[in-house]
């Protein structure tokens, strides 16, 4: 019972009979391990047609190399956990009598480490960090303008020592709150961060982002709570999501000023420009779906209606206001009209003989043109404008 995958499948048995609940994690420790669906009626029936003559055949078969989840005394049933028949035979005949096996959980696992290999243990405890069950929960309790509290709660994993002997603090964009507690670490000197619930009161800076983080040595685990300015959100409360503005600066020159970075990101940029760009995973996605307006070269124009029922109806709505909606493209247009052409019509008349009243050959035409006028205007109409970049506010 020394082997790998035997205690594998102790773990597995604990987490399929003693909980009932299957853990994904104790998956990245053996993938190729399968748990047997056999219920307890079906793998009596099972087990009791195995005799001393059908031991050597049935020990290789995989519902019986499967039946680790079955544990008598801790030891699974099947054949993995037995070496002859005759020992196979006296698990049997305890299984049958007693079906309900337990196992502490905690034992289980704390002898799983003590079997496994350091990289195993290192990727379980990583699974189970990631799934929030280990490591560091920076819980926000109370925010003003003034002060943040947090709540970090510290949750080992099986074996690690508590208190926590070694683990590193910092804190950005304010100080906590005490004259005890420096102002970038978060605990005192020598505090017990044992495993719990931990209280800390920080007092923020107005124009500063707020970034508290704890990691705890050993990679066991690391905490981080950001928290933006609060200047920045008086900003964007005055700003709100998806606003449109124009701007004299360029892409990057926007960016410094705005205090991010130069390379736009639909999940962290506050502002990106207006020009038909995907942002993904932004809170304006979210809303409106799909990429931002495509404004280059564009004058932006008011729908007709803001609020349902409001609309405009006074001779300067637009036309296709019905049709369209908050981003959409309109093409350009004339409006429907005619121009008057002024011009003259003459007739030439020729009388053939001689005398004053004469009755001879005559001929009358009449002059018929197709006049044109003269090119005039460049490429487009437009009115007298000035040049802008537009940005638009995604989160």
């Amino acid at each position: 019972m020394k082997t790998t995958k035997s205690v594998a499948a102790v773990l597995a048995a604990v987490c399929s009979i003693a909980s009932a609940l299957e853990d994904p994690c104790d998956s990245v420790l053996l993938p190729s391990i399968e748990v047997a669906s056999l219920d307890h009626l079906s793998s009596m029936e099972y087990f009791s047609r195995v005799d001393e003559n059908t031991w050597e055949q049935r020990k290789n078969e995989k519902e019986f190399n499967s039946s680790f989840n079955i544990l008598v005394e801790g030891v699974p049933l099947g054949g993995e956990g037995a070496a002859s028949f005759k020992e196979f035979d006296e698990r049997r005949r305890a299984y049958f009598k007693k079906i309900e096996y337990r196992a502490d959980n905690r034992s289980a696992h704390e002898y799983f480490r003590s079997s496994l290999s350091e990289a195993q243990v290192r990727a379980w405890i990583n699974c189970q960090m990631a799934r929030g069950r280990f490591g560091f929960s920076i819980i926000e309790r109370e925010v003003t303008d003034s002060a943040v509290t947090l709540e970090i709660i510290w949750i080992h994993p099986p074996g690690a020592p508590d208190p926590l002997p070694e683990y590193t603090t910092s804190v950005v964009g304010g100080r906590v709150a005490s004259p005890l507690v420096p102002t970038a670490t978060l605990f005192p000197q020598g505090y017990p961060l044992t495993q719990g619930s931990h209280v800390a009161t920080i007092l923020r800076d107005g124009d500063t982002d707020l970034t508290v983080t704890i990691s705890a040595g050993g990679g066991l685990g690391v905490g981080t709570y950001k928290k933006d300015a609060p200047a920045k959100l008086a900003l964007a409360a005055a700003i709100p999501l998806g606003s449109v503005i124009s701007s004299m600066l360029p892409p990057q020159r926007y960016a410094e000023a705005t205090g991010e970075s130069s390379r736009f990101d639909g999940t962290k940029s506050r502002w990106v420009p207006a020009d038909g760009r995907r942002v993904a995973g932004s809170r304006y996605s979210e809303i409106i779906g799909g990429a931002v307006p495509d404004l280059r070269g564009m004058f932006l124009r008011g729908l007709n209606e803001f609020e349902p029922g409001l609309q405009r109806a006074d001779g300067y709505q637009d036309p296709d206001g019905s049709l369209r909606r908050a981003g959409q493209m309109q093409g350009d247009e004339f409006k429907s009209h005619d121009h008057k052409l002024l011009g003259e019509n003459w007739m030439q008349a020729m009388v053939d003989g001689s005398g004053v009243f004469n009755d001879g050959n005559s001929q009358a035409k009449k002059l018929t043109t197709n006049p044109t006028t003269t090119a005039a205007g460049g490429e487009e109409t437009r009115p007298k404008n000035v040049a802008v970049y537009y940005y638009i506010r995604i989160n």
